[in-house]
């Protein structure tokens, strides 16, 4: 696992909600990946995979958005941490493990993601945290956990 600098993100415009999507650059290069958000925080490349965490760059809404994308830059996963009227700093992105990220957001909480090497299932309407948030389905292939403040960065 490893941090990228050849991933970004151009403005695609709005999906039918009226949410922001961009899509994702390879050294510049359009890709056919197409994620909600359209500031890049951070990317991480996982075995064929890539991790991206992006935002809406919208003061005092503030949401993180964490895709899981395929090696052909194709969605397989994705979860929304924040909310309304939450102020958040993405910040401190570690890799701890082969399979796990620490970060900081919202309030200065730890948060790990632990990404899954299949299909886990996944009961809609049961939130893998307090202000976590999937659309509905029945697998998901990263979890997301709040940590304690003497849990992270470990």
């Amino acid at each position: 696992m490893r941090l990228m600098n050849e991933l970004s993100i151009q403005s695609e415009g709005v999906d039918k909600c009226g949410s922001a999507i961009g899509r994702v650059l390879l050294n510049g290069v359009p890709t056919d990946g197409r994620v909600p958000g359209t500031l890049l925080e951070a990317a991480v490349r996982w075995d064929v995979c890539y991790v991206l965490f992006l935002t809406y760059d919208v003061p005092f809404e503030e949401v993180l958005v964490i895709c899981l994308l395929s090696k052909q830059f194709k969605l397989i996963d994705k979860a929304f941490l924040g909310g309304s009227y939450t102020t958040g700093n993405f910040r401190s992105l570690k890799i701890v493990q082969g399979n796990r990220l620490q970060f900081e957001f919202i309030g200065e909480a730890f948060w790990e993601i632990e990404l899954l090497d299949r299909k886990q299932l996944r009961i809609p309407f049961i939130y893998d945290e307090a202000g976590v948030s999937r659309d509905i389905g029945f697998s998901r292939r990263f979890i997301v956990r709040k940590l304690l403040k003497n849990q992270g960065q470990g």
